[in-house]
């Protein structure tokens, strides 16, 4: 089974997932992730000559869309993207705290 951030941006991840139910669930955390976190970090670096993603449009996934993006910015961390995006979308910003509770509660969870 693939994850959702793993699965090919172009499709979202349609050619790779064969039960219908997973697509759909898989895709609108894709969507989600995309439109709330990567879209706020590409937009200014869209039509840039610095920046380009490491793989070809075909083999692309939102992880390695956010890696690439952690590299462009130079971010090392969940805190930084957040805080990132948080520049970017000045009404996400209230939005970092109360996410980052939830993603150490998350982390504790799966200790």
């Amino acid at each position: 089974m693939i994850d959702w951030p793993d699965l090919y941006f172009k499709d979202f991840g349609a050619s790779q997932v064969e039960d219908k139910k997973e697509l759909v669930l898989k895709q609108k955390k894709m969507k989600s992730f995309y439109t709330m976190i990567l879209l706020p970090l590409y937009k200014p670096v869209q039509n840039s000559k610095k920046f380009n993603f490491s793989v070809p449009d075909e083999k692309l996934t939102e992880r390695i869309m956010l890696k690439d993006l952690m590299n462009y910015y130079k971010l090392d961390n969940s805190r930084d993207v957040l805080t990132k995006v948080g520049e970017f979308k000045p009404d996400f910003a209230p939005k970092v705290e109360p996410i980052m509770e939830r993603i150490e509660e998350l982390k504790g969870r799966n200790r």
